[in-house]
């Protein structure tokens, strides 16, 4: 069984460093080709001093996205210190009931043990090119 087919939505994150939109391009480029479509969550490029919000907004727009029940998929854009800081804020049975893969690699570990345990979402580690 195929995790993502053509035509599903995938999710951008940002659970702590901030990305601008030119240095997602290519991977924003690389998953179009590939026939998926990528919603970005609202703070992914806003500039709380290194993070992408401060630790209740990006907490919320993970939990956004999790609720957006187009999307089949999430990727942390960017690693970082921090991302350990939003699991206080993360709603998990939310997220237990919007069940997504969550992608990343580093500091989005943390979250991704937190979510296997208490959500029970799968998980994988790696990063788009």
């Amino acid at each position: 069984m195929s995790l993502l087919k053509k035509g599903d939505t995938v999710g951008f994150i940002a659970p702590s460093s901030f990305v601008k939109k030119k240095d997602i391009d290519a991977s924003l480029k690389y998953l179009n080709q590939m026939g998926l479509k990528v919603k970005l969550a609202e703070n992914i490029s806003e500039e709380y001093r290194y993070m992408a919000g401060n630790d209740k907004k990006r907490a919320q727009a993970i939990n956004k996205m999790f609720a957006d029940k187009d999307i089949k998929a999430l990727f942390c854009v960017r690693g970082g210190a921090g991302s350990t800081r939003i699991l206080p804020y993360l709603d998990y049975d939310l997220i237990k009931v919007n069940k997504k893969a969550i992608i990343g690699l580093s500091d989005s570990t943390g979250i991704q043990n937190a979510l296997i345990s208490l959500s029970g979402i799968p998980a994988f580690t790696g990063y788009l090119p």
